[in-house]
């Protein structure tokens, strides 16, 4: 999180790594990041914002499996 706030600020292309981060999420995460980057001067301690960033983005990536796993299992179980 804080390499892509980096490169917000110095408007540097994300790498592959970071574009399949923000691409694994429905949560708009490249959008907060942007604003958070515009609210806090760079230098500021945004480590809470972006903790909290990566506990939503985790909750997300883990129900969306989970639900994709619990229909898998509902259509073995109608089959």
């Amino acid at each position: 999180m804080a390499s892509i706030i980096d490169k917000i600020y110095t408007d540097i292309s994300l790498s592959n790594e970071e574009k399949g981060l923000i691409s694994s999420t429905k949560i708009p995460l490249y959008c907060y990041l942007a604003i958070t980057a515009a609210y806090f001067p760079r230098g500021s301690d945004v480590s809470r914002l972006t903790n909290e960033y990566t506990k939503l983005i985790t909750q997300d990536i883990l129900l969306r499996s989970l639900m994709q796993l619990s229909k898998k299992l509902n259509n073995k179980v109608l089959y």
